[in-house]
């Protein structure tokens, strides 16, 4: 009896994680592809072909708050290796 019990807990246990690690997976994408679009229109802004002001309306944000992320812009991925 014990054994049954087990083996339905441990197949549900199965099922959450692998629920879990798809979820996580395409939080992880949505993440990256945020990520990938602010940093394109932090490069296009650095090499003067879009403007701040563009590109904070395309990002969804104020130009106070685009400009205040693109300080920070790099300084993440040397910090955190």
């Amino acid at each position: 009896m014990v054994d049954v019990f087990e083996r339905i807990f441990a197949k549900e246990l199965t099922e959450k994680k692998t629920e879990g690690r798809a979820e996580g997976r395409a939080e992880g994408r949505s993440e990256g592809r945020l990520e990938g679009a602010l940093n394109m229109l932090f490069s296009l802004v650095n090499d003067g072909l879009l403007s701040p002001d563009v590109a904070s309306a395309k990002a969804g944000m104020s130009v106070k708050e685009f400009k205040r992320q693109m300080k920070g812009w790099g300084k993440e991925a040397l910090t955190n290796p």
